[in-house]
């Protein structure tokens, strides 16, 4: 289970200078587009991966687990809900942008507390 929060750390510190840098600079936004799209599709595969180990864990661990999957639902959700609807989706990504963030941050707290015994 290190080796998942390792992996998890290191990707999203990635992401976290990235999206430093490209705050910073305001330009080079084409890598941060992809730490996202990595760090979406690498945080719900080590989640995944996490439910196997769900016999090992406390009930405290599997809570903070099941609160991760509970959020990353309903985001997905809530967005294809908004998305069905006639909205300005300029002003949609500018209201959603910072929750995929927010949530990774989750998810590496989630994998710290876990990968403590």
């Amino acid at each position: 289970m290190k080796l998942i929060h390792y992996i998890n750390a290191t990707v999203y510190s990635i992401f976290f200078i990235l999206s430093t840098s490209s705050f910073l600079s305001s330009g080079k936004t084409d890598f941060l587009i992809l730490a996202h799209i990595t760090l979406g599709i690498l945080q719900p595969i080590l989640a995944l991966i996490l439910l196997t180990y769900l016999g090992i864990i406390s009930s405290f661990k599997k809570k903070l687990l099941a609160i991760y999957w509970l959020i990353v639902i309903s985001f997905f959700v809530i967005i294809t809900f908004i998305s069905t609807l006639n909205l300005d989706s300029k002003l949609i990504f500018q209201c959603f942008s910072c929750l995929p963030a927010l949530i990774a941050t989750y998810f590496v707290y989630v994998t710290y507390k876990i990968n403590i015994k």
